[in-house]
């Protein structure tokens, strides 16, 4: 039976873009977490767990911070 995972950010290690995923199962499918970089197409991607993550995925996106 699939469980429901925890939200999560994921980070690419080139560009520095970020998207925020919430999966609802345990079982990704590609519709919810890209296995790929949307801005520079690297595959080298860092997930990212904890608190504030949209806020986290704003301020980077926006204020490059």
């Amino acid at each position: 039976m699939p469980a429901r995972s925890r939200p999560f950010n994921l980070r690419c290690r080139i560009c520095d873009w970020t998207i925020h995923c919430r999966p609802t199962s345990d079982c990704f499918t590609p519709n919810e977490v890209p296995n790929r970089c949307k801005h520079c197409g690297s595959v080298d991607l860092e997930d990212e767990y904890g608190k504030y993550l949209r806020l986290k995925v704003f301020l980077r996106t926006h204020f490059g911070l």
